[in-house]
């Protein structure tokens, strides 16, 4: 706006010299009778005027416009045009380059919405993933420990069974001490064959258990005999001679007595083997039982333990005869 102004006062001050002129050599011109010295007037005020048009001329030309694209470097107004026209193409590339900039930023911001959008779905998903592998992971240790019970079921029911009975036959009581003599029966019940298989026995007085005195002996292990594998549904059968000595004889007496009751005889049986599923060279397999062996006694005959309960074992030449044989069901018997 400076630049216009200073433009505006120029051509007016030349105006004004121009108008100046024109009004004198009109005054010059309206008294005749002063030819001569307006000839000299006029004469001496040409160069002046000359001047003057070359002013009007280069007025003219400093003002002059200009088209697009002219470059008229003589004329002041076509500079300050094509200074407006730079300054409105610096300013709408300005406006360009600032739409470019939001457009930058949205696109910007934009981006980082959706990686945020992107970071919590992927969290969620992480979420979901490593909820799913718990859930794979459990399942697959139920389907794992559900194919172990299988397993387990299938060798059950596959795997060789074996049971012991025993069988009393004789009694006889000599000079070196009580003789039992015994057959075992080992069989089968399984639906593969038991290997290894062995039996091992005890036999030893005790005080009578039937009238709840005493304690129990736990079943443990001892030598063992070798027997013939066992086929499915198969049966074999062992005769052992069992003996207790005079002494163990005399020391369950006077146990006996003390305690006011009667002496009985305990055999323990124990099987071993081994099944197809078991490892070679290992017998994890047992079967336990627990026989006894004490003279009928009838309750009604008054001190019948000391009579025949306590003395039958010490008597020489004693047989079998009512003696009672049979299993003792309260014995802790093992099966594996």
């Amino acid at each position: 706006m400076k630049i216009i102004f200073d433009m505006w006062r120029d051509h007016a001050k030349r105006g004004r010299r121009v108008a100046i002129t024109l009004l004198g050599l009109s005054l010059t011109g309206a008294h005749p009778q002063q030819g001569h010295i307006s000839q000299t007037t006029v004469a001496i005020s040409s160069p002046k005027s000359a001047n003057l048009s070359a002013s009007a001329t280069r007025t003219s030309e400093l003002n002059a416009p200009c088209k697009n694209g002219e470059d008229r470097r003589s004329s002041e107004l076509c500079a300050q045009w094509k200074a407006a026209d730079a300054a409105e193409e610096s300013s709408r590339w300005a406006y360009l380059t600032w739409l470019a900039g939001l457009a930058g930023l949205a696109v910007a911001s934009g981006t980082l919405f959706a990686a945020l959008r992107a970071s919590r779905w992927a969290k969620a998903a992480a979420v979901h993933t490593e909820a799913g592998a718990n859930h794979s992971e459990r399942s697959a240790q139920a389907a794992e420990e559900a194919l172990e019970q299988a397993r387990l079921a299938s060798r059950t029911d596959l795997r060789a069974w074996v049971s012991v009975e025993a069988h009393f036959l004789e009694y006889k009581r000599t000079k070196d001490g009580a003789h039992f003599s015994i057959d075992i029966n080992l069989s089968n019940l399984g639906k593969t064959p038991a290997l290894d298989v062995a039996i091992s026995h005890k036999i030893y007085p005790q005080i009578s258990i039937v009238n709840n005195h005493g304690d129990t002996p736990q079943l443990a292990k001892f030598p063992d005999y070798p027997m013939a594998p066992l086929m499915p549904n198969g049966t074999t059968k062992q005769r052992f001679g069992l003996r207790i000595t005079n002494e163990q004889i005399e020391d369950a007496i006077e146990i006996a007595a003390k305690e006011r009751c009667a002496v009985m005889v305990v055999i323990d049986l124990i099987a071993y083997y081994r099944t197809v599923f078991d490892e070679i060279g290992t017998r994890e397999r047992t079967t336990s039982i627990r026989y006894t062996i004490h003279p009928d006694i009838s309750p009604e005959l008054e001190n019948a333990w000391r009579t025949i309960g306590l003395r039958w074992l010490g008597e020489q030449g004693r047989s079998g005869t009512g003696l009672s044989f049979s299993h003792d069901k309260s014995a802790p018997a093992h099966l594996s």
